[in-house]
């Protein structure tokens, strides 16, 4: 299988070359499939044979066309992807800076800690007077209750006595 270029500088086959003629020549946008197997010879140029040099720009312009249509895909792509990146990026900065300001406002567990040791220590204070008070309160009612049994108590005898001596002939 061999391609030849004939005198008028068009593409040729022979033997069993012409499909692939016939699929460049489409490909090609000549839509031609008609090619005569044989020799160059016997074949004649028609009218929708494509010189080498047509063949060659055709193909250029199909391939500039398709590098074109690839990087104004990719620059979209590359846009998109920036765009996508800034926006995470955003929110990760929006995150960060809540975190500075936790950081920032809240109080740290040592410090709190502390606090809080310190508010315990004074509720057992606290706690310990009301239990003295309550201690002492309980012993002065005790007390009073003691001072006014006795007084009860001699108040009963002294009356006792009292009457008793009222009743004595002789008093």
């Amino acid at each position: 299988m061999t391609n030849r270029t004939s005198s008028t500088g068009a593409i040729g086959a022979s033997g069993g070359s012409a499909p692939v003629i016939a699929l460049l020549c489409f490909l090609a946008g000549t839509g031609s499939s008609e090619y005569a197997i044989g020799t160059e010879s016997t074949r004649q140029p028609s009218s929708n044979d494509l010189t080498l040099r047509e063949y060659v720009d055709v193909r250029f312009d199909a391939q500039e066309k398709a590098v074109s249509a690839a990087l104004a895909a990719a620059k979209e792509a590359v846009t998109k992807a920036e765009s996508a990146s800034e926006k995470r990026f955003e929110s990760i900065n929006e995150f960060r800076g809540t975190l500075s300001d936790q950081a920032r406002t809240l109080m740290p567990r040592a410090e709190a800690e502390a606090q809080f040791k310190v508010l315990n220590e004074k509720l057992e204070a606290i706690n310990a007077r009301l239990s003295a008070r309550e201690n002492q309160s309980q012993g002065l009612a005790a007390g009073w209750g003691y001072v006014v049994g006795f007084v009860g108590v001699a108040t009963a005898i002294g009356m006792v006595l009292l009457q008793t001596l009222k009743r004595r002939p002789g008093a």
